[in-house]
């Protein structure tokens, strides 16, 4: 297989699950999502539809994206939304140049999909009932746009597959060919602008066929949006909140703000199971709510002392006063908080500090001090939280137990790290209606 296996235990609660905190490749064994380096939304497959859209397999969904646009249309379930027939956490993908048919790769099996029928019409084993030469399992799967070859990828090989003569060929990445891939692909796929586009963890890589890959950038914030992603989660009102003490919340998405109203929620997931959301009011971010605030936001926090908000974007801030509803302060990061960029942010309430987070990093920062006083990798700190988090709240609230917590969000996920424990204890899908 191409990640261990690890078993975990099913909540009874919403839609949680235990899991492991160790920073080590895992799969999950009730099918549902693939665990690397703590992130539970990882890449195992992509592969170019005829129809023109990229499909990306992700534990037991599929992503469907539209290079054109540059835009997520789709995410559905394998099997029941699409892709009839094939099993969830694949290894690899590709489309058969002869045939027109896309092959699924997963452990030493393979799954042909047929276009027309809209299903798998045959499994076979690798080696056995053709791909002759060749054993599972591959990290990825590509076919040449003209030599009329496929390239299968396994740690710091490749194996190119003749279509015509059958023939195998056995090479090194980077020292035979495909110069600047990283070994232990996630996926690759073709572009309609004729290059190769290579998946591992948060980033992706442009290859330009017969010379080397020319960018690499990370995933979502750059291109490739696959995933849905906040831009910032605030408290909204501290002064309220239900018999389980959970405090209102603005979720930031792009130019919109939204709040979530529930029937009786249980604090887990994303405050409440998706049953329980009642209403979601969407507003205009930097217009009906925090005027004047900058759309597209990189991150946001809740002062814990002044109780004003601080928005970031790009290498600027902005200071947003709810009591005039006014911006009263912008500034540069580097000369309020002493770094060059954030990307996440959270305030921990009845404290003075609040947590910065960019990229693999996170730096604390004293605000009666005034300045910096602890930073490091978020994995040295928050165990069981990944890297390039999308946002992040919470501090005094917590959960219904009257834990505290912060809440990190990163693609479709969210993570409840224990300030107690020192760990991710629980996680929740985020509500649908955020991102429709």
């Amino acid at each position: 297989m191409k990640y261990l296996r690890i078993v975990v235990l099913i909540c009874t609660i919403g839609m949680l699950m235990a899991f492991t905190n160790s920073s080590n490749t895992e799969k999950i064994t009730d099918n549902t999502l693939t665990v690397k380096n703590n992130d539970l939304q990882v890449i195992n497959a992509a592969v170019k539809h005829p129809n023109g859209k990229t499909h990306f397999f992700v534990g037991k969904y599929f992503h469907m994206y539209n290079t054109s646009t540059g835009k997520l249309e789709k995410m559905g379930l394998i099997g029941k939304d699409g892709w009839y027939g094939l099993p969830a956490n694949v290894d690899a993908a590709l489309i058969h140049p002869i045939n027109k048919k896309a092959y699924i790769f997963k452990g030493n099996q393979y799954y042909r999909y047929d276009f027309t029928k809209k299903k798998v019409d045959k499994i076979g084993i690798v080696g056995q009932d053709g791909w002759k030469g060749l054993y599972g399992p591959f990290d990825a799967a590509i076919t040449h746009p003209t030599n009329n070859k496929a390239y299968f990828f396994k740690g710091n090989k490749y194996y190119s597959y003749d279509f015509r003569t059958k023939k195998i060929a056995v090479k090194y990445i980077n020292k035979d060919s495909w110069k600047g891939l990283p070994e232990s692909l996630d996926a690759i796929v073709m572009h309609k602008n004729g290059r190769a586009y290579a998946f591992k963890g948060d980033y992706y890589y442009r290859y330009v066929f017969g010379k080397k890959v020319d960018k690499k950038a990370v995933i979502g914030r750059d291109g490739w949006k696959l995933f849905h992603q906040l831009d910032a989660v605030v408290y909204n009102d501290l002064n309220t909140g239900n018999y389980h003490n959970i405090r209102p919340i603005h979720f930031i998405r792009n130019t919109s703000g939204y709040y979530i109203s529930f029937e009786g929620t249980d604090g887990f997931g994303l405050w409440g199971q998706q049953s329980n959301v009642k209403t979601i009011t969407k507003k205009r971010f930097g217009n009906d709510w925090y005027t004047g605030v900058y759309s597209n936001t990189d991150a946001g926090f809740l002062h814990p002392k002044n109780k004003k908000y601080y928005f970031f974007k790009d290498d600027w801030y902005q200071r947003y006063d709810p009591s005039t509803k006014k911006v009263d302060k912008r500034a540069k990061i580097k000369d309020g908080f002493g770094i060059g960029r954030v990307m996440a942010a959270v305030g921990i309430q009845n404290t003075n500090i609040v947590y910065l987070f960019d990229s693999h990093n996170y730096y604390k920062f004293d605000v009666l001090k005034n300045k910096l006083v602890a930073s490091g990798t978020i994995a040295s700190k928050f165990k069981g939280v990944p890297n390039l988090v999308d946002a992040a709240v919470g501090g005094e609230y917590g959960n219904q137990y009257g834990k505290p917590e912060i809440r990190f969000f990163k693609k479709d996920v969210v993570y409840a790290y224990s300030l107690d424990s020192g760990k991710v204890t629980h996680w929740g899908m985020s509500p649908s209606g955020l991102f429709k």
